[in-house]
């Protein structure tokens, strides 16, 4: 060992400072006769004092100069670790200044300055050594990789910001034309963790300029997961054509779940459906959750033709195999086979159609039908108005001897049968039934139903009473009782106040000024005029609700209409008019009694007038102006219809030969030669069960 510390001493004792190769092959001297084999092998301190004092060109070929500097320079940066987790900085930094004095190409050695610069959290080196990296590293493409991934890794370890990681693996994409995306799946889910998913829409970006194509399945499922998230339709649109052209490869049904949804959500329903067909050129087979995903955001009265669509690609595959979820129970592979069904029976219900939902019912046999069917459909029944469907729909649930009815199907019914009054006795014996028979104890949905009932059956005291027992009741149903104190306000008084009284504590701020004006009509009507006035006055600061009706127009487009809003032209205003003295001349009579708990504060002075433009009136009146006769006329009343406009509505389909599709909160009312669905069903009492609004 004495005579190989010779060579650092000759070394220490030169005055003159030796070429850098020198250096370089002293290193390597000293390293090649560490453990020394051939004893005619020229002894370093020889090869040293040679070069030293002759100066003669160097005995090794330059490429191996290179190498044999890089050697050195790593065995210099694992010497740093020897004993200790976490080298001196400086110690480091001086380790690599010394290796860019030397101006030794960055090459084999570079990547060990970066693993040891994360290693001893030297954030200012890392730095440094990613510029460096950035404008000078011309390594290998697998180097290049490598490098990529500890700068990820090591920027996010010593808490780096989202963006230098971002950077990191620009920079890759721009050293390598087409880099493996597996390392930027662990980058991209942790991203996913904190929400960071403005950077990873912006890291697809950069893969759609470079042409990269996904064909790692976590990767592409975490791109689709964050246009899910920021319902970015205009990302979605692109994931589409990637997977058109091959660029991007999915495998989870949920991604095509999350993708369908964006798509559907952002009103490219012909975009959405396209996914059926990828996955059919796929022999990707959807299972019944992307079936009840698709449609699930396919309902609405614009969105029939989808949901038809969805049907007929269902019954083409529906025999067709799906992979069944993993460990999935007999329960759930159970649920599953009515799965598709019910959420077609939902869909077509809530596209108002009720032919189309019934269709579905019919073609399902016993023996794949769950509680979740029964439910459905009864819920469709119900929302056209047909209780004694949704009557003989519950009685079939109670002979199926494979199911137990279940609380929700109690809710559902009870609704279903509360609103028809020949129907109040079956609702009763049910609802006394939930316990006694099937051991269910009575909900607040429940209750409410039956609060109900007494309500249109004026027997205002049961009401009351149980409306008490009612953790914070609905606001429909508290004014619903309101509303009945009116048909005899001087006995009703008191316990139209108390009732004021809990509206007042329980919906402060719901509602707008409904509840007050009512009351303060019904304070009018008791004679407590001073009462009356300070309940106007407390509301003179507040802004009525104002109804508005949203039409399906000719090219496929939604427009809103608000009540009594003067925002239209004249020409639709005139329009309006002339068809409103259009009907009163075929035998309409308007109802003003409609108006008796509408703020009038407002509206024009002519009550007529005011009746002319509810919002479901100027709607109407507008599709007539602007549609083909005979072209079917499909809303959504976002109250529900008064009186007087569901007379008009009768009128105007008769009078004008056009169907009319309106659907309020409360029901779907289908207007057809003078007739309407719902059977002019408590029209006279137009705030009812439910989430109640004036007009």
């Amino acid at each position: 060992m004495e005579t190989l510390n010779k060579p650092k001493k000759i070394f220490d004792s030169l005055t003159q400072q030796p070429d850098p190769r020198v250096l370089d092959n002293f290193r390597y001297a000293k390293d090649k006769f560490e453990n020394p084999h051939d004893p005619h092998q020229e002894h370093p301190q020889d090869l040293l004092k040679k070069q030293v004092t002759e100066f003669e060109p160097p005995l090794i070929p330059p490429s191996t100069r290179d190498f044999m500097g890089q050697q050195a320079f790593r065995h210099d940066i694992n010497a740093l670790f020897q004993g200790v987790d976490t080298p001196n900085h400086a110690q480091l930094d001086s380790l690599w200044q010394a290796y860019r004095a030397d101006s030794i190409l960055l090459d084999t050695a570079f990547p060990h300055f970066v693993e040891a610069a994360f290693k001893s959290k030297n954030k200012q080196l890392a730095k440094i050594l990613f510029v460096a990296w950035r404008e000078e590293y011309q390594g290998p493409v697998a180097s290049q990789q490598i490098l990529a991934y500890h700068f990820m890794k090591g920027f996010e370890n010593l808490g780096f910001e989202d963006g230098d990681l971002l950077e990191a693996y620009l920079v890759l994409l721009k050293k390598v034309p087409k880099p493996e995306t597996t390392k930027i799946s662990q980058l991209m889910n942790n991203w996913r963790k904190r929400e960071r998913y403005d950077l990873m829409l912006l890291l697809w970006r950069e893969f759609e300029r470079f042409e990269i194509p996904i064909y790692n399945q976590w990767v592409g499922a975490m791109f689709v997961h964050a246009a899910f998230k920021t319902k970015n339709v205009t990302m979605a649109l692109k994931f589409v054509s990637a997977i058109k052209s091959g660029r991007l490869q999915l495998y989870q049904y949920r991604s095509y779940s999350q993708l369908v949804t964006t798509l559907v959500e952002g009103g490219k329903h012909g975009t959405a459906l396209d996914i059926l067909v990828l996955l059919d050129k796929k022999k990707m087979n959807p299972d019944p959750s992307l079936y009840a995903q698709l449609l699930s955001v396919s309902d609405g009265l614009s969105m029939i033709s989808v949901t038809r669509a969805i049907h007929k690609y269902w019954l083409q595959h529906k025999d067709t195999p799906y992979p069944e979820p993993e460990d999935a129970s007999p329960e759930l592979l159970e649920r599953w086979k009515s799965l598709v069904p019910n959420a077609l029976i939902s869909s077509y219900t809530n596209c108002g159609s009720l032919e189309d939902a019934v269709s579905v019912w019919d073609g399902m046999s016993d023996d794949i039908k769950s509680c979740a069917s029964y439910s459905v459909m009864i819920i469709a029944y119900s929302s056209f108005a047909k209780p004694k469907e949704a009557y003989q729909v519950f009685n079939q649930l109670l002979e199926n001897k494979r199911l137990e009815p279940d609380s929700l199907i109690f809710k559902h019914i009870l609704k279903a049968l509360c609103d028809h009054e020949e129907f109040h006795p079956q609702a009763f014996q049910i609802y006394r039934g939930m316990q006694a028979r099937h051991g269910i104890s009575p909900t607040k949905d429940h209750q409410q139903s039956i609060v109900h009932i007494y309500t249109k059956s004026h027997d205002l005291e049961k009401a009351e009473e149980l409306v008490r027992h009612i953790q914070k009741p609905d606001f429909g149903i508290l004014f619903n009782l309101l509303f009945a104190c009116q048909v005899d306000p001087e006995k009703e008084f008191p316990r139209a106040k108390r009732i004021f009284e809990i509206m007042l504590k329980v919906h402060p701020n719901d509602q707008g000024t409904s509840q007050h004006i009512l009351m303060a009509n019904i304070c009018s009507k008791a004679g407590d005029d001073e009462s009356a006035k300070k309940i106007l006055e407390s509301i003179s600061n507040k802004k009525s609700f104002i109804g508005k009706t949203t039409l399906q127009t000719s090219d496929g487009k939604m427009k809103i209409f608000h009540s009594g809003t003067p925002q239209y032209d004249q020409i639709l205003v005139d329009r309006v008019m002339t068809l409103h003295s259009e009907l009163k001349q075929a035998g309409y009579v308007p109802d003003l009694t409609a108006l008796n708990h509408v703020d009038m504060g407002d509206y024009p002075v002519d009550k007529e007038s005011i009746l002319c433009l509810h919002s479901e009136r100027i709607a109407v009146t507008f599709a007539l102006m602007s549609t083909p006769e005979g072209t079917p006329i499909r809303a959504t009343n976002s109250v529900r219809i008064c009186p007087d406009c569901h007379t008009a509505l009768k009128w105007i389909s008769k009078l004008k030969n056009r169907k009319i599709l309106i659907r309020d909160h409360k029901y779907y009312h289908e207007f057809n030669g003078g007739e309407c669905s719902c059977g002019d069903n408590n029209h006279h009492q137009h705030h009812l069960h439910g989430n109640n609004k004036s007009c």
